[in-house]
């Protein structure tokens, strides 16, 4: 995708949200399904403003469903160095509580959380490309 850098020629990405990605290529646009297929996996992706670095982004498994083997990149709720800070989060930016995102009937509620946190990303991701030069325009 680097290639493209400088000739004005608009890059969609499809299903791909790696930060690194995002934030280093000079892409105009992208899509993925993760804010609904996260959730549905017993995922909520929450933007941390005390992480160290430029990428914020991290990915809580709420424990909902049992799983031997999870090698999932995701940090277990329950054992979460910033799970004080995002209960803080849920309930000031959304009214929820952490069991309102547990159990079948509350998928719309981490839809929602997910769905602001890919908002936020947007935002960031086209400051980053501003400071680096570029092309944001429409």
């Amino acid at each position: 995708m680097q290639r493209f850098e400088g000739t004005r020629i608009k890059i969609h990405l499809f299903g791909n949200t790696a930060f690194d990605l995002l934030a280093n290529a000079p892409l105009h646009s992208c899509d993925t399904a993760m804010w609904a297929r996260a959730g549905g996996w017993g995922r909520v992706m929450y933007w941390n403003p005390r992480k160290e670095g430029e990428n914020k982004a991290d990915r809580f498994y709420l424990e909902e469903y049992i799983r031997e083997n999870d090698e999932e990149q995701a940090i277990k709720f329950s054992t979460c160095e910033y799970r004080r800070e995002f209960e803080e989060y849920l309930w000031s930016r959304f009214g929820l509580h952490h069991e309102d995102l547990i159990g079948p009937g509350a998928a719309k509620n981490k839809m929602l959380v997910n769905t602001y946190f890919f908002v936020q990303l947007e935002k960031t991701i086209t400051e980053i490309h501003r400071q680096k030069g570029f092309d944001t325009n429409e």
